[in-house]
């Protein structure tokens, strides 16, 4: 009996990977088809949803329009299958493509509501009226200009709940005791859909905010000023708080903190693996199985830290 050759070998093997590509197409449109399902083979998981967002779908009652001015062929494949996976997700969800040069009166009916629609912008219309998210804030920006992300989908999930509920989420940055000026972190919060405003503490008055943000003191806090996010806290209030590695003594701040189950250590953490060469007090962290690691992990980002306190259970 003959041994195959390479070049047959070669053939088989070439023939079957071909059948299995095949067979597995075949499959993903058969499952498209008949369940309206759709396979995410793409390495970053582009399409696929987070929980919080099929969460806040599964919780929409009333009918709700996603209006993109776009013609539908034009508008580009890898946003136009996130925001079809939204309505296979919700009933009460509905999508339409304008065409903006087809459909003029569409865009002029807004336009009298006080909307400056272009090309490619997305409208959410809701029972608490529409919101706007354009499309320059769909994509995230790299140092060359060039796209490097999405925000579609923060974005989208954000817009569906304010015109629904009627409510914005809202952030305060606290003034007055020489905070760093956080524009990353301000950034990022109002590209989340969040009102963003400074807030001083001296009235006495609880903050309104969903999320209240400590950024980098260099001055302790007064004990009303303590009293008055003691407070916050107890009412439910969120608070967010970056001490520097190199800060000074806060026993006011630290005191609050330490209530709240947190103590703060003059300690500057080291990490004798995952680190920048040469410098163990620049750590490179590894994430844990979490699911609030999972956009990390399944994006590959990787996140460093010059110099971090260590934080410990009070």
């Amino acid at each position: 009996m003959k041994t195959p050759s390479q070049k047959t070998i070669y053939r088989v093997v070439m023939i079957l990977a071909v059948c299995v590509f095949v067979l597995a197409n075949l499959c993903a449109g058969r499952l498209t088809e008949y369940f309206g399902l759709t396979l995410d083979f793409t390495g970053e998981r582009l399409y696929s949803l987070s929980d919080a967002t099929k969460t806040a779908l599964s919780q929409l009652r009333t009918e709700t329009s996603i209006y993109i001015i776009s013609e539908e062929k034009s508008y580009p494949t890898v946003l136009r299958e996130i925001i079809a996976r939204y309505a296979k997700f919700s009933p009460a969800l509905n999508v339409r493509y304008i065409d903006p040069y087809a459909d003029p009166v569409f865009l002029d009916s807004f336009q009298r509501r006080g909307f400056s629609l272009r090309e490619s912008d997305i409208l959410v219309e809701g029972i608490n009226g529409a919101r706007h998210i354009q499309a320059a804030q769909i994509f995230i920006t790299g140092n060359n200009g060039n796209p490097a992300g999405l925000t579609l989908e923060e974005k989208l999930t954000n817009a569906l709940i304010s015109a629904n509920t009627g409510r914005e989420l809202s952030l305060a940055f606290i003034a007055g005791h020489g905070e760093s000026q956080a524009a990353s972190l301000e950034e990022a919060f109002s590209g989340g859909g969040f009102s963003v405003q400074p807030l001083t503490l001296l009235t006495g008055a609880i903050p309104r905010a969903d999320v209240t943000v400590i950024a980098g003191p260099e001055r302790d806090f007064l004990p009303e000023e303590i009293a008055t996010l003691d407070n916050y806290l107890d009412n439910g209030g969120a608070l967010m708080v970056f001490i520097g590695p190199l800060a000074a003594k806060l026993p006011n701040l630290e005191k609050l903190l330490s209530k709240w189950g947190l103590l703060v250590s003059p300690d500057i953490a080291q990490e004798p693996l995952a680190h920048t060469p040469g410098n163990p007090a620049s750590l490179i962290p590894l994430y844990g199985m979490h699911r609030i690691n999972i956009d990390f992990t399944e994006r590959q980002y990787y996140l460093a830290m010059p110099a971090a306190r260590v934080l410990k259970p009070a």
